[in-house]
């Protein structure tokens, strides 16, 4: 089972990664990891209402199968809508329910206009040459996506992006540990940015190094 808790070793070592792999490049690097990309607030009004909704049709249909002159009194169905919609709202508390409730459509675009976001506010389009990368896991959502500047989309197929995003959520699946999945991804970007953008004399690291977290 795949870690997604990051210590200070884990932050420090996705740090050294990206020294590393900018060491011989004038690309940049930031690696952004968030809890979730949206807040999906509709998740526990639709589970509450589903939930009531099923609790009443549990209780009435099988008296359509099967008439009774003891059906519920009105308190009694009352109180079983409430059972059923605070069951719903407790169900939608775990993550596996609440991602499972979202279309996966809406999990894939919340979580790139996030990285689109992240990709401004991080100031990684802002590099002198335009090369900047932003790789982005979003834990809730157990989706990556990458983002890279238009310096970069000159030089490097557009079906990079989607190996890379790909192969990064694979191993994410597959490695006991998140760290590992993402530094091996940032080593990889590393090599692809030494190829098509190498280090110059002048070449100053412009963004910190530093995984961010929200």
């Amino acid at each position: 089972m795949v870690s997604t808790r990051l210590s200070q070793q884990d932050l420090d070592s996705i740090e050294q990664a990206v020294q590393k792999a900018e060491a011989s490049t004038r690309g940049e690097i930031v690696a952004v990891i968030l809890p979730r990309s949206q807040s999906y607030r509709w998740v526990p009004f639709f589970l509450s209402g589903f939930m009531a909704v099923l609790a009443t049709a549990l209780v009435i249909l099988p008296l359509e199968w099967s008439p009774s002159p003891w059906g519920p009194s009105l308190e009694a169905l009352v109180m079983i809508q409430l059972t059923g919609a605070l069951l719903g709202a407790v169900l939608s508390q775990i993550p596996g329910v609440r991602r499972f409730v979202i279309p996966r459509l809406q999990l894939d675009a919340a979580v790139e206009k996030q990285a689109q976001a992240e990709f401004a506010r991080q100031g990684v389009m802002n590099t002198n040459d335009r090369c900047g990368v932003l790789l982005l896991v979003s834990l809730f959502e157990h989706r990556v996506h990458l983002v890279a500047d238009r310096g970069i989309h000159s030089v490097v197929e557009a079906g990079y992006w989607s190996e890379e995003t790909s192969r990064l959520a694979a191993e994410i699946r597959s490695t006991h540990h998140l760290r590992d999945a993402i530094v091996h991804s940032i080593e990889r970007l590393g090599v692809l940015l030494a190829e098509k953008f190498p280090r110059t004399a002048d070449t100053v690291d412009e963004l910190s190094n530093r995984p961010r977290l929200s």
